[in-house]
């Protein structure tokens, strides 16, 4: 099978008539490597979507369930797109079931043909640091230089000694734990100031070579957020949503060991930078704020010559090779699909590093381009 990524959205609405497609609409990318990792990827308009959605076709009007902890927006985004909801005590008459938790392995044997749950089975292995390292770092050791996109990653505290025994005096470190999210707890250090330190002796978590170099706008540092839908593991069929966003630091980079206690100044998430001094400033070239749209991004890297159809497919190759390193592992199963959001990092030439994937199903909005 060739497993596919599309750049635009699944179907999602009652079929209508499809519009003639033109060459803007359609084209192809086919990657291949030595190995025959092979992924086509396509990109399509978001008009004329369809349907393959059973029960909506019977009942004429799709049916939505989705849990108290999951953000309302999800339900007002439904409710305009013509769907209807459910309480959540209704157990039959649902076509999508959103749920923030996983769902319990009865729910997926027990659906109907046309109904869909938005989690996979045993998926949560790319969401988790310390998996996706051990995975992407099996495909490295089998595949080779097709997955140079992962830096040099250690797992602790089980690797704690060849880490020790890899450390060389001038290197910086990100230390990243397992189990936290929105950058929460990470920190930079030094070869040094990480052998000194006690703190690593039990602690779980990913100890990754820092990128030096990343790309820059008007001096800050930035990374992407990229939306990912897959409709399938096996065989991996899923659509990048092309309105993703560039998140950036709200201070200056800086490679200054002064300067690495300073998250304002490395680490590009939102919920950090929001109580940043800088962050409402107007700052020189990037504006208020921290975030711009993905558009508004790649217009920046063309401008400053920048091959951008080139980083976009470099992008959707790191996006589909990290699916296959789980695709493994999850439960083959029609009834369904997984939201992600990909953080990727590029380096100043462009080149596209290290997904951090995480669930991306609260939907929050908390700035004018997204959240």
């Amino acid at each position: 099978m060739v497993p596919r990524i599309h750049h635009g959205m699944p179907n999602a609405a009652p079929r209508r008539q499809r519009s003639r497609k033109t060459a803007r609409d359609h084209h192809h990318i086919v990657f291949a490597n030595r190995h025959n990792v092979k992924c086509t990827l396509r990109s399509r308009s978001l008009n004329g979507m369809g349907s393959d959605d059973e029960g909506g076709a019977r009942s004429g009007r799709l049916v939505y369930k989705i849990g108290p902890d999951v953000h309302p927006i999800l339900g007002q985004v439904l409710d305009g797109r013509g769907w209807r909801s459910v309480s959540g005590d209704d157990d039959g008459s649902w076509t999508l079931n959103w749920q923030h938790n996983r769902f319990p392995k009865s729910s997926y044997m027990s659906c109907a043909p046309h109904q869909r749950l938005n989690h996979c089975q045993k998926s949560s292995g790319i969401t988790k640091k310390d998996a996706l390292a051990r995975q992407l770092r099996r495909m490295r050791n089998t595949f080779g230089k097709v997955y140079d996109f992962s830096p040099e990653t250690w797992i602790l505290p089980r690797e704690r000694d060849q880490l020790s025994a890899r450390f060389s005096s001038n290197e910086i470190w990100i230390v990243k734990p397992c189990a936290s999210s929105k950058g929460r707890d990470i920190f930079l250090a030094t070869s040094a100031q990480l052998t000194e330190s006690n703190d690593l002796s039990q602690m779980a978590c990913i100890v990754q070579r820092y990128i030096p170099n990343p790309m820059l706008v008007f001096g800050y540092k930035c990374d992407l957020r990229l939306y990912v839908l897959v409709k399938s593991f096996q065989p991996l069929k899923a659509y990048l949503y092309r309105r993703g966003l560039a998140r950036f630091t709200t201070q200056q980079y800086s490679l200054d060991v002064d300067t690495l206690g300073n998250p304002y100044c490395h680490l590009t998430n939102s919920s950090i930078n929001r109580f940043s001094p800088s962050m409402s400033d107007d700052k020189g070239g990037i504006g208020p704020g921290c975030k711009w749209t993905l558009a508004r991004f790649f217009s920046n890297l063309a401008e400053r010559g920048f091959n951008v159809p080139r980083v976009q497919r470099r992008i959707r190759h790191l996006v589909a090779l990290t699916l296959l390193s789980v695709a493994h592992e999850i439960v083959p199963n029609r009834n369904c699909f997984e939201l992600f959001g990909f953080d990727v990092l590029l380096d100043c030439q462009a080149k596209p590093y290290y997904p951090q994937s995480l669930l991306a199903c609260s939907a929050q909005t908390g700035s004018p381009v997204g959240g």
